[in-house]
C-alpha cells in the first residue's frame, strides 16, 4: 500500500501543481468549483436523500439507490484515508514548493 501512496505522490503532486500554477483562468476557474461542487459527496448525498422521500415511485426507489451507492463507495475512501502513512498527510515539502514558479 505504500507503494502505492508513493507512486501517487511522485506521479500526482507535480501534474496537481502544474495545473493550479498553469491553468489559473476565472472561467476554469468558476467551471472547476461548479463541477467539484455537484460532484461532490455532500451534494450528491442531499440530493439522492431528496429524490428518495420526495420524488414519486420510480425516482424514489433510484434515490434509495443512490444513497446506498454514494455510502457504500466512501467505505474504501475512509479505509484508504485511515491506512494512509503520516507522510502523505503532510503538506508539500520545500522541494516541491520551489518547482512551482519554473
Amino acid at each position: 500500500m505504500s507503494r502505492i501512496y508513493r507512486m501517487l505522490q511522485e506521479v500526482e503532486r507535480p501534474l496537481f501543481l502544474h495545473v493550479n500554477s498553469r491553468w489559473n483562468h476565472a472561467v476554469l476557474s468558476w467551471i472547476f468549483h461548479v463541477m467539484s461542487f455537484v460532484a461532490g459527496a455532500s451534494f450528491s448525498l442531499c440530493f439522492s436523500i431528496a429524490c428518495a422521500l420526495f420524488a414519486p415511485e420510480p425516482w424514489s426507489t433510484a434515490g434509495w439507490q443512490a444513497l446506498a451507492a454514494i455510502v457504500v463507495s466512501h467505505i474504501p475512501v475512509a479505509i484508504a484515508k485511515k491506512s494512509a502513512p503520516s507522510s502523505v498527510r503532510i503538506k508539500y515539502s520545500h522541494k516541491s514548493e520551489r518547482t512551482v514558479g519554473r
